[in-house]
């Protein structure tokens, strides 16, 4: 769900329709914006730790444009 919204942009509408045809869950839109606000803190937090590592390590460097 998270991904079908954030990546492929589906609407809520939509994407509670997707869920409905695919998978038999009835679900609101509210309750759609309610995972999706949910997701957002752990997803930053792993996102932060992912880059973490991957700057750590000797294949990747990151410097500040400009």
């Amino acid at each position: 769900m998270i991904y079908l919204r954030s990546v492929q942009g589906i609407p809520l509408a939509r994407l509670s329709h997707v869920l409905r045809d695919l998978f038999g869950l009835d679900i609101s839109e509210g309750a759609l914006v309610n995972i999706l606000d949910a997701s957002r803190e752990p997803f930053a937090t792993q996102t932060s730790l992912i880059k973490a590592r991957l700057l750590a390590g000797t294949a990747l460097a990151w410097t500040k444009p400009g």
